[in-house]
């Protein structure tokens, strides 16, 4: 019984969603507009002090000014909604920022977006294979890694 429970609690969509995911939140990003500076600044401690509906709130009040600070601000918000384990918003804010003119976050949102998706129940095949085959993408050995425990006997065996 403890072993199956165990591959269930390690072989699950969600289980290897969350076992990829690092917060990865830059500090040192400063933007010109005083209030909205405060207001990430907050956020991003909020976020690290283990608050975060606050960081939601604080991210979410941010009005933006240009593409490059609003891809930020969706970055973080798709961090804090991760771990709030709100999937679904999530990706809808990691698609922000990869679809976005703003490379600075792209690649690890592109990467935070298979691992949300993933842990949705949702399919990620393509586009996990389109990360682990990319030589320049910075998440490319974890992709691999990930490809082979989805396709292990035990991840069948968690579904």
């Amino acid at each position: 019984m403890f072993g199956w429970w165990n591959v269930q609690q390690q072989f699950n969509s969600e289980a290897l969603a969350l076992n990829n995911f690092g917060a990865d939140m830059p500090t040192g990003l400063r933007n010109t507009d005083i209030q909205a500076q405060n207001n990430l600044d907050a956020g991003l401690k909020a976020f690290h002090n283990g608050d975060l509906e606050g960081a939601v709130a604080l991210f979410s009040s941010i009005e933006m000014q240009n593409d490059s600070f609003a891809s930020t601000v969706a970055y973080y918000l798709g961090q804090t909604y991760f771990k709030l384990k709100q999937y679904d918003k999530a990706v809808n804010e990691f698609e922000k920022v990869v679809t976005s003119n703003d490379i600075r976050f792209k690649d690890n949102a592109d990467w935070y977006n298979v691992l949300a998706n993933l842990a949705n129940g949702k399919e990620v095949t393509q586009s996990l294979a389109a990360i682990a085959t990319n030589e320049n993408h910075p998440y490319q050995i974890q992709a691999q890694e990930l490809q082979q425990k989805m396709n292990s006997i035990w991840k069948k065996i968690a579904n």
